[in-house]
């Protein structure tokens, strides 16, 4: 066949060897192929439009089978034949029972328990009946009650204990009993401290008002307590039949009113003898009457405290009230060989002294004079009461 041609001789196989298979087929020329440079695959094919996140939910048998049978066995419980059965916490239970059983056998705690259950169970069960038809007329009556009681039950090793063998045991009636004793003592105690307050044979002005004011401190706001719970306490003793006496609440703000007269008659005191001690002690005049100022001060917000807490005062404490403040306002002035003299304490200067209707005109002039020389004059303060 001429050169040239579209058609040639077939190529002969050599006898007694297979062909070669044939070779892969070249990639597909795209722009990644391109990229990825020869003898690379190309890249996956893109993922589904929405992404794999975008599926559907659905509930799935298979997940709640799982979880079913996990809880099944977390909690021992089997399935066989449509009967539960707790074979492993039945096998634990009887073997802690043994346990215990043993345990309690040899304990001489349990022991005792036991002989108090046998020994005191008459007496018990006659407390019980009595506790139960109890019906006191007054709250010191369930004190004297509660006393005689707990002397019989402190015959018990473990009262708790002994009395839960006792299914008729008025628990809640005892419990009851002794919360309306200890607010009534609790009480009863803050209104003794009141009455028989005392001051030692020494004490200066300032020790007995800061004892009087550290009395009333501990006494308001257990009293304020108290109140705030009386509608709830007063409900569940009633029920109880215990006749709570609130009157005791009215007894000591009756008498915290004797505190606030005593602290008033102190500062009162304390500024009607300021003269001698400003003339004894002429260097020391300015810190005297610093002093007296501030022991007035004290005792008229002592006082009003008071006021608020008891729900008022009386008239000769009120009288006493109002004319500590008067005092307050009013300069010191004490008699000389020279004529009437004020004597401003070092505080004076921030509160000048407002005048009064004293007509004295030589009062008045020093007056005058002393704001003036208030105003001019620089001070170093000298030592505080605190209260």
């Amino acid at each position: 066949m001429a050169v040239g041609s579209k058609e040639s001789e077939p190529v002969r196989k050599p006898e007694g060897h297979p062909a070669p298979p044939p070779p892969p087929p070249p990639p597909l020329p795209t722009s990644a192929n391109a990229k990825a440079g020869p003898g690379m695959l190309p890249p996956p094919p893109p993922p589904p439009p929405g992404g794999p996140n975008q599926r559907k939910p659905r509930r799935s048998s298979l997940v709640i089978e799982t979880y079913q049978k996990f809880l099944r066995e977390r909690s021992g419980v089997t399935v066989a034949r449509g009967k539960t059965a707790t074979a492993a916490s039945q096998q634990s239970d009887a073997g802690f029972a043994g346990v215990r059983s043993e345990l309690e056998s040899k304990s001489t705690y349990v022991k005792k328990v036991q002989e108090d259950i046998s020994q005191f169970g008459l007496m018990i069960e006659s407390l019980s009946s009595q506790i139960t038809s109890f019906n006191p007329g007054h709250i010191s009556e369930i004190m004297d009650f509660l006393q005689q009681l707990d002397e019989r039950l402190g015959l018990l090793s473990d009262e708790h204990a002994v009395l839960k063998a006792f299914p008729h045991w008025p628990e809640g009636r005892v419990e009851a009993f002794r919360e309306a004793c200890a607010r009534f003592a609790e009480l009863s105690a803050l209104l003794r401290q009141i009455k028989e307050i005392g001051f030692r044979r020494g004490d200066s002005v300032v020790e007995r008002a800061q004892h009087i004011v550290r009395v009333f401190d501990k006494v308001q706001p257990v009293v304020e307590a108290a109140e705030r719970k009386k509608d709830s306490e007063d409900k569940k003793w009633r029920a109880a039949g215990i006749p709570f006496d609130w009157s005791v609440i009215k007894e000591i703000k009756s008498n915290a009113e004797s505190l606030a007269v005593r602290i008033l008659e102190l500062s009162v005191q304390q500024h009607e003898g300021l003269g001698d001690s400003v003339r004894s002690n002429p260097a020391f005049a300015q810190r005297l009457v610093k002093e007296s100022e501030q022991i007035l001060e004290v005792a008229f917000r002592f006082a009003f405290r008071v006021h608020q807490f008891s729900g008022g005062l009386s008239a000769n404490a009120e009288s006493m009230f109002l004319d500590v403040r008067r005092r307050m306002n009013e300069p010191f002035v004490i008699e000389t060989t020279q004529g009437p003299e004020v004597v401003v304490s070092p505080d004076t200067c921030a509160n000048p002294i407002k005048p009064t209707n004293d007509p004295s005109p030589q009062i008045t002039t020093r007056k005058r004079k002393d704001q003036k020389r208030c105003q001019s004059r620089t001070h170093n303060a000298n030592e505080s009461v605190e209260l």
